[in-house]
């Protein structure tokens, strides 16, 4: 049985978790299903038909509240950086977007993509984690995606009762492009009572000079939910003066 541990989900806190084993001296191997790491510290990249464009379409900053965090932040200059945003506490940002935190956050870890776990079998020493056909080893494992995902896994584990109670809250998201010399009359916006509950003038973060004005506005959880199953279409036809 191998004695190293597998960290499934490459977002913030199995990348965090991974670099503090490989620090205590264990073998680390991270399993993630998607192309790209971070989870909802995310980045996406349209090409439009005014130039490319990035959105940071999950997160939007960071904020620091501790000394450990603040000295961890200092060993990445390159990944991260302020926002002047306009706020009383200071907001960071990845670099050039908001994904570039994850990614070098992954330096020096093992970390395998597009691998979806679809199985998590107990064996003697440890477990057997199967992804399709292929099957890994390890003495011990973590689990750090969102708790539905983790219930489809764990079965009767002891630890699925406690999950079964996390509740999830969706957030639509609305990606938007506009020429440079469009209005552009605040950085970003909070109201939670409206359906836009937070409104952002992506392109004002350090490292996204480009073409295009970006916008990304997020709307409220209650909001999301009672027009989750909504197709694209139907949702913008929601703001559309008839």
């Amino acid at each position: 049985m191998s004695d190293r541990v597998i960290v499934i989900g490459a977002g913030m806190a199995g990348l965090a978790c991974a670099r503090a084993l490989k620090g205590a001296g264990r073998r680390v191997l991270v399993l993630d299903k998607s192309r790209g790491i971070g989870g909802r510290v995310a980045t996406r990249r349209v090409g439009l038909d005014m130039g490319a464009a990035r959105f940071d379409h999950g997160a939007q900053y960071i904020t620091v509240r501790t000394p450990e965090f603040s000295r961890f932040l200092e060993t990445l200059p390159q990944a991260v950086g302020p926002w002047q945003d306009g706020t009383a506490h200071p907001h960071f940002v990845g670099l050039p977007g908001m994904s570039g935190l994850p990614r070098a956050m992954a330096q020096g870890l093992e970390v395998r993509q597009g691998v979806e776990v679809t199985a998590l079998d107990p064996v003697p020493g440890g477990w057997r984690v199967m992804a399709g056909t292929d099957a890994f080893e390890a003495a011990r494992l973590v689990l750090t995606v969102p708790a539905p995902q983790a219930l489809r896994l764990l079965g009767d584990h002891p630890l699925a009762e406690a999950l079964a109670g996390v509740g999830m809250a969706p957030c639509l998201t609305l990606m938007a492009a506009f020429p440079l010399d469009a209005p552009r009359p605040f950085v970003n916006r909070r109201d939670p009572d409206q359906p836009l509950a937070w409104i952002a003038q992506d392109s004002t973060k350090p490292g996204r000079a480009g073409p295009v004005t970006t916008w990304v506005a997020q709307a409220g959880p209650d909001w999301s939910a009672q027009h989750l199953e909504l197709g694209r279409d139907a949702i913008a036809a929601l703001s559309t003066p008839e």
